[in-house]
């Protein structure tokens, strides 16, 4: 779990999604904007995980690879899981995150 500080509230999650950008990843597609701060959430579809145990076991493991790549500022995302999330690592997820990272975070 991130800090509550680096949580996505409603309000904020509904503009994300509204007026986001997209990017794709095999393993993820991200709705994000440019911000001050570095705010993220993970959503895990019923589609993708028909039970709550995996959905949140996906969940965990997209917040415990993003926590050792969250930039400081610059931006704040939606992570939507893909079904290829569900069997893959935490380095596997640690390098997409950074890769997404790389291209969207300007410094």
């Amino acid at each position: 779990m991130l800090p509550k500080r680096q949580r996505l509230n409603a309000r904020e999650f509904a503009e994300v999604f509204s007026r986001g950008a997209r990017y794709d990843h095999p393993l993820f597609f991200a709705k994000y904007i440019s911000t001050k701060g570095a705010k993220f959430a993970a959503v895990v579809p019923v589609k993708v995980a028909t039970t709550a145990v995996r959905r949140n076991r996906a969940r965990r493991l997209c917040y415990g690879a993003l926590r050792s790549k969250v930039p400081l500022q610059g931006i704040t995302a939606v992570f939507f899981l893909k079904k290829s999330a569900l069997t893959t690592t935490n380095d596997q997820m640690a390098a997409a995150f950074e890769a997404f990272f790389k291209t969207t975070v300007r410094s």
